[in-house]
């Protein structure tokens, strides 16, 4: 019977011993466990709040080039991407295609208005020189009445032209 009551005491040591090492490791796992969640997260329904600062270009187009990397450091007007440019340099050529286009027209439209204008003169020119040649004093002559009887009234006018036929 002695031993059986020696070998209570070392019993009841070996199990708290066992008894601390399983409580130590479920404790080392618990922090395990969180600390590796915290660094690499896994979950199906899960969102994540960072930073985020949103960038619009002026003009839109694919992107050739990216000049940063992920979470570089940049400072104001550095370049941060490049966009493809080629839809922008046909629209230019095709502009100024079409410009030169419309500066012919405009030069055409410029010329045929000039020779109208000289078409025009030249017709006031033939026209002059066929009307008959007179002189000033034949003109004064083939006035019928004498200036200052248009500057009478009209009714003097028919008076006297009425007074004028019955003399006659």
């Amino acid at each position: 019977m002695d031993d059986s009551n020696d070998r209570q005491p070392e019993t009841y040591l070996l199990g708290r011993i066992v008894s601390i090492i399983v409580i130590a490791s479920a404790v080392l796992s618990l922090a395990l466990v969180i600390w590796l969640t915290a660094i690499h997260p896994r979950t199906d329904d899960a969102t994540v709040l960072a930073n985020f600062i949103g960038i619009a270009p002026v003009v839109e187009g694919p992107v050739v080039r990216l000049a940063v990397q992920d979470n570089q450091f940049v400072h104001k007007g550095e370049l941060l991407y490049e966009i493809d440019d080629l839809p922008y340099r046909y629209a230019l050529q095709q502009a100024l295609s079409e410009q030169a286009a419309l500066e012919g027209n405009i030069r055409d439209q410029s010329r045929q208005i000039a020779g109208q204008t000289s078409a025009v003169v030249a017709s006031r020119l033939r026209r002059m020189l066929r009307k008959p040649q007179c002189t000033v004093p034949q003109r004064r002559s083939t006035r019928r009445q004498p200036m200052w009887y248009m500057r009478k009234p009209r009714s003097d006018r028919r008076r006297r032209n009425t007074t004028t036929q019955q003399a006659t």
